[in-house]
């Protein structure tokens, strides 16, 4: 199954278009995701090609990046 398989299940059933989804990553299999989502971030500590492949940073896994970016996107 690929990443755009995964997405497009709960996406559809829900309404929810790849420009209303933010996607976190950090490595190599995130790409395809990072392609797809306009709020796509790759993680501070992901190999640089997620880097470049994202349009924002979040701080790295270690320091809770997700969860920050989630609680600033939710205005928490």
């Amino acid at each position: 199954m690929s990443i755009r398989d995964w997405r497009c299940a709960p996406c559809k059933a829900l309404d929810i278009s790849p420009q209303q989804t933010a996607v976190f990553g950090d490595f190599l299999n995130d790409l395809e995701m990072m392609s797809e989502a306009t709020y796509s971030y790759a993680v501070a500590n992901a190999d640089p090609r997620v880097k470049a492949a994202a349009n924002y940073q979040a701080p790295a896994n270690t320091e809770h990046g997700v969860i920050t970016v989630i609680k600033q996107l939710l205005g928490l």
